[in-house]
């Protein structure tokens, strides 16, 4: 690699790393850096997070986060039908589904006008299987699930319908292992 290429990325690592977490491991490793005895290097904390990709360039959603978070919400149904019946944590899930949830309802009005109502329809739903959802193999808690999921799945299908998109994902999208 040239200076003139290695240049950029070495500034781009540094500017990363000063952008890093504020808890920064000062543990030095046995390995010197670049083949030089007197640097040690030192391992540190993942970069911060970076925001889910729900906006643009510009910071603004688009129509098309809009309908990726569409797709995401239907990826979240399928996995919390995944944990039926099993003692898996499922708020992620959840909490997944409540920010597609959060730009479906925001772009509703300027993407899918005529679903408006029936976004908020399937937003009330998704509260519901939040609210009511429990871990656990008990035929009673299995069967309350399987019913709030039911009814996000019928939601879904309505507001779906209402976007003029197909339906056929949220048909297949509920999947109880038994």
């Amino acid at each position: 690699m040239t200076l003139k290429r290695l240049l950029p990325t070495v500034v781009v690592c540094a500017a990363l790393t000063a952008c890093g977490s504020s808890t920064v491991s000062s543990t030095a490793s046995q390995t010197p850096a670049l083949g030089n005895p007197s640097v040690a290097v030192t391992s540190a904390a993942p970069v911060a997070a970076a925001p889910m990709p729900t906006s643009s360039p510009s910071g603004e959603l688009s129509c098309a986060n809009f309908d990726q978070e569409a797709a995401h919400l239907i990826t979240y149904a399928h996995y919390a039908s995944l944990n039926v019946g099993t003692n898996n944590d499922t708020a992620p899930t959840f909490n997944d589904m409540n920010e597609s949830l959060g730009v479906l309802t925001a772009m509703a009005p300027k993407c899918a006008p005529k679903a408006v109502e029936a976004i908020a329809a399937l937003g009330s739903a998704a509260g519901a299987v939040a609210a009511v959802y429990q871990p656990g193999d008990d035929p009673a808690v299995k069967a309350a699930d399987k019913a709030a999921l039911e009814a996000l799945k019928a939601e879904g299908l309505t507001a779906w319908t209402a976007m003029g998109k197909d339906t056929g994902p949220w048909e297949t999208a509920l999947n109880f292992v038994e």
